[in-house]
C-alpha cells in the first residue's frame, strides 16, 4: 500500500512516497507545523485497534507514560483497505543503552502497568493462547538453526536443545491449565519500545502488540527479548545483577505468588518455543550479525540453565 495515500488519509501534508524509519514494517515520521508523528500499522480489525487505543488512553490517565493515539481530525485509529493504521505522537528522548537505572526504570515501568490491570480482561484485548505449538514446526525450524550456525562456523549443541523443546511441547497442556494471575499488557515490552528522559524515565512507543495473558509470560518475554535488534543494548541477554535489578524495579508494584515461582522456568522455555526459535530460524540476516549472534549464543545458554533467573 502506498504510504502517501495513508498520510494523506490522516490528512497529512505529504507530496512523495515516505521512507519508513524500521526495516521490518512500514513505520513512518511525519513532520506537520511544530509536532512529530508516528504512523504504523496497529491490529486489525478495527474493533482490536479501538480496544487497544481504549487500553493505552486508560493507562495513560492512570499516569503510566505511553503513548496514545492523537486527535487529528479523522478517526485515528483507521482502516485503509485491510490494514489497521495508528497515528502516535513522536517521543523526543534517548535509547536505552543497558545502564543499571535505566534497567530498574524499566522494571518499575513494567511492574506498573501489570499493576492497573484488571483481573477478568474488562480492556477486551485479545487472550493469549498460544498452546498448540506443533512439533514438526519446531523441528523443523531447528534444522533452520543448525544449518544457519554450521554455515557460519558456530557450535551449537541442537541435539540438547532439540530435546528441551520436545519436553515443553509435552507439557503445553499443563502450562494451559494453570490458574496464574493474568494482566493486560503491551506483551512486546523491549528496550526498542523504550524512550529515556534526561532523568532516565522510560516512556513506552508501541503498545500495538498489546493482549491479556498470565503476567509471568510477559515477564519472560522481556527476560528473552528486552536486548533484541536495539544497536544500543548489549548484544546478549541480562546478566545476573541486571535480572536482578530489573526484578527490584518490578516488585516495587507486584507480589509474585508461589505458583508462579513454581512454573517460571518451564514458562520461560515455553515463550523461548513460542517466540525465540521463530526468530532464530525467520531471521537469518540476524546470524550475519556479530551482537545479534551474541544475544542468540547467550539464550541457548539461558534456557539451558537458569538457575539465576529466578523471581525471587
Amino acid at each position: 500500500m502506498s504510504g502517501e495515500k495513508v498520510l494523506k488519509t490522516f490528512l497529512f501534508d505529504v507530496t512523495e512516497e515516505p521512507k519508513s524509519i524500521y526495516p521490518f514494517s512500514p513505520v513512518y515520521k511525519v513532520e506537520q507545523g511544530d509536532k512529530s508523528y508516528i504512523v504504523k500499522n496497529t491490529r486489525a480489525p478495527i474493533e482490536k485497534a479501538m480496544r487497544i487505543a481504549s487500553f493505552v488512553e486508560r493507562l495513560r490517565k492512570l499516569g503510566v507514560p505511553i503513548v496514545t493515539p492523537v486527535p487529528i481530525g479523522v478517526d485515528n485509529p483507521q482502516q485503509i483497505d485491510e490494514i489497521v493504521w495508528v497515528v502516535y505522537p513522536f517521543i523526543k528522548g534517548k535509547s536505552y543503552t543497558g545502564k543499571d537505572e535505566e534497567i530498574y526504570e524499566a522494571g518499575m515501568l513494567l511492574g506498573h502497568i501489570h499493576s492497573l490491570s484488571s483481573t477478568n480482561n474488562e480492556e477486551g484485548l485479545r487472550t493469549y493462547n498460544e498452546f498448540d505449538l506443533e512439533e514438526q514446526e519446531i523441528m523443523e525450524d531447528l534444522e533452520k538453526i543448525k544449518g544457519y550456525a554450521e554455515k557460519r562456523g558456530l557450535s551449537l549443541d541442537e541435539g540438547h536443545l532439540r530435546r528441551q523443546m520436545l519436553r515443553i511441547i509435552e507439557k503445553q497442556d499443563t502450562l494451559k491449565a494453570l490458574d496464574l494471575p493474568s494482566v493486560a499488557t503491551p506483551y512486546d515490552y523491549k528496550a526498542d519500545n523504550l524512550i529515556y528522559n534526561d532523568s532516565v524515565k522510560p516512556y513506552l512507543i508501541d503498545p500495538d502488540n498489546a493482549v491479556f495473558l498470565p503476567r509471568i509470560y510477559d515477564l519472560a518475554l522481556t527476560l528473552l527479548l528486552f536486548h533484541n535488534v536495539l544497536d544500543t543494548a548489549p548484544g546478549r541477554v541480562f546478566d545476573i545483577k541486571q535480572w536482578f535489578l530489573f526484578k527490584k524495579g518490578y516488585f516495587q508494584f507486584v507480589k509474585i505468588t508461589d505458583i508462579e515461582r513454581k512454573h517460571w522456568q518451564d514458562v520461560v522455555k515455553h515463550v523461548f518455543l513460542d517466540e525465540v526459535i521463530w526468530l532464530m530460524a525467520d531471521f537469518e540476516e540476524g546470524w550475519d550479525d556479530q551482537r545479534q549472534v551474541g544475544l542468540f549464543n547467550s539464550l541457548l545458554s539461558l534456557v539451558n540453565d537458569m538457575k539465576f533467573y529466578d523471581l525471587k
